[in-house]
């Protein structure tokens, strides 16, 4: 029987044991995801027959998997989304009241690992020890889209029935009713995105089949990209921030149809690139930022915020 590729969703929970597979229900699809992709990555050591152009039975190597998606940026008008509180973490990003801030530590007691499958009309395909990076992407007036990429372990893949999640009916949030500033001057852009940037690695160890531990965060570099129009330097002088170096605060705090705000900060983000574009004939500046440490405080470097409606 043929199968169907558009009868497919995802599920993800986190796990109690770093790299232990948990057991996946209906509870833990509540995803509105698309553009999802599951892939193993298992390579072959090749083995040559000796007297001839033969070869011998090839051995496979460590058993590792990615999976990718989208979702929208979809938020109530109060408390943390479901899909934020399961996959930020994931991606390094901790929970303080309502504001996640990303941590330099191993998975644990913060930072969280995750098993997470996709199912495809009957089949079942599934990392474990999964961790992860994302991008915002924010095109003005457009729908806002998070791209989630997750490493971890590859698990057998099994006949499965698709799960019947009770799916999330939060709007998905435009860009559009935004603040945003750098060096508290306004901008006026067209698309922001947000690069979490973080490196993922997978921990070798020969004690288990796959030859893998779990997925593990061992760096990050979070950048934000803006095309603004340009200014008159006496308005606003771009490349003496570049050339100096200068630091400021950015600020991108979104309305959402609920009324609630999203917000996207970093206190001192600095430009790494200026470069000169046009919007069909509208001078404008493709920005660089790189989101540095807070002074003293570690951990600071970017942060993103929950607010309710008021």
């Amino acid at each position: 029987m043929p199968l169907l590729k558009r009868i497919q969703t995802i599920a993800a929970k986190v796990e109690t044991v770093v790299g232990t597979p948990i057991a996946l229900a209906d509870a833990d699809g509540v995803f509105n995801a698309y553009d999802i992709k599951i892939d193993a990555s298992i390579d072959i050591t090749k083995r040559e027959a000796p007297g001839s152009f033969d070869r011998l039975r090839g051995v496979p190597g460590k058993h590792s998997g990615k999976m990718t998606f989208k979702t929208a940026l979809e938020l109530p008008s109060t408390g943390i989304p479901g899909w934020a509180t399961t996959l930020f973490p994931a991606c390094g990003y901790v929970a303080s009241s309502q504001v996640f801030t990303p941590r330099s530590e191993a998975p644990g007691s913060n930072v969280k690992t995750l098993t997470m499958g996709v199912y495809t009309n009957g089949i079942l395909k599934s990392i474990a020890g999964a961790v992860g990076t994302f991008k915002i992407v924010c095109p003005a007036g457009g729908m806002i889209e998070i791209e989630w990429e997750f490493m971890g372990v590859w698990q057998a893949p099994t006949d499965v029935a698709i799960i019947a999640p009770t799916y999330p009916t939060d709007p998905a949030t435009r860009f559009a009713e935004t603040v945003l500033t750098y060096n508290a001057v306004a901008q006026c852009v067209e698309n922001l995105t947000f690069d979490a940037g973080n490196k993922i690695v997978m921990r070798e160890c020969a004690d288990t089949l796959s030859g893998l531990k779990s997925g593990i965060i061992t760096d990050r570099e979070p950048t934000i990209k803006l095309n603004p129009e340009a200014r008159l330097v006496a308005d606003e002088d771009r490349y003496q921030h570049w050339i100096t170096p200068a630091e400021y605060a950015l600020s991108c705090a979104i309305t959402t149809v609920a009324n609630s705000v999203f917000t996207i900060a970093a206190p001192k983000a600095q430009p790494s690139s200026i470069a000169e574009g046009s919007r069909d004939g509208l001078f404008i500046d493709d920005v660089d930022l790189i989101c540095n440490k807070n002074g003293a405080n570690k951990d600071e470097d970017v942060s993103i915020t929950f607010t309710n409606a008021i």
